[in-house]
């Protein structure tokens, strides 16, 4: 596999980071702050222009704040059966007609018959207005993922490195606007939500932890 480039933009930032892949270092990590109106496909290309090798795979990042996640327990574990379960539960269950959405599962555990279900979905005009802007910097995507995969990501890059932690873990991913609190234990996400307070709220408020023990 060849070099892969990582796009996210959130309110305040868009970023890009460049690797070579699974098991590989990062070669750069590109950032630029976006203004109240920002022209995104217009600060796509600066950034592009400051990456000189040209990536392979394309994978998109949508923020957490944008996605619903609900974590279900399936009296099944045949993915076929579990993908029916799971449209029924969408249709049931979310606060969105089934085809204004783009839905995909992830399986956490299987047990006794029963399955334990991540259901991730998210508003399809979101998810083309993103396609929108990459397309437009002539980006074709191979993957769309949740920015909470992304700190899955990390995580495991960090043990990796030698950090140690115990488990569950609650990573904290601070953005300018937003905070992503994210569970984990044994390489997968036990929940995760987006707290719509970021760096520059806490650091006015002078009382961080405090705060943020009451969202947790």
């Amino acid at each position: 596999m060849g070099n892969q480039l990582v796009v996210e933009w959130t309110r305040a930032s868009m970023r890009l980071a460049l690797g070579g892949g699974p098991g590989r270092p990062l070669q750069a990590v590109r950032s630029v702050a976006l203004g109240a109106s920002p022209d995104l496909p217009a600060a796509l290309r600066t950034l592009l222009k400051t990456v000189k090798t040209v990536p392979e795979e394309i994978i998109a990042v949508i923020p957490r704040e944008l996605v619903l996640t609900r974590v279900v327990k399936f009296p099944s574990i045949q993915d076929d059966e579990l993908a029916q379960m799971v449209e029924l539960y969408a249709k049931a269950q979310l606060p969105y007609p089934r085809e204004q959405l783009v839905m995909d599962f992830h399986v956490l555990t299987r047990a006794e018959g029963f399955s334990t279900v991540a259901v991730i979905a998210c508003q399809r005009d979101v998810v083309n207005r993103h396609l929108a802007v990459l397309h437009d910097a002539q980006l074709s995507p191979s993957l769309i993922t949740v920015s909470s995969w992304g700190v899955l990501g990390w995580y495991q890059e960090c043990l990796q490195r030698g950090v140690s932690g115990k488990e569950p873990a609650l990573v904290v991913n601070l953005d300018d606007t937003r905070t992503d609190l994210v569970l984990i234990a044994s390489g997968q996400i036990l929940s995760s939500r987006s707290v719509g307070q970021g760096f520059q709220e806490w650091e006015a408020s002078g009382e961080f932890a405090t705060l943020l023990s009451f969202e947790v």
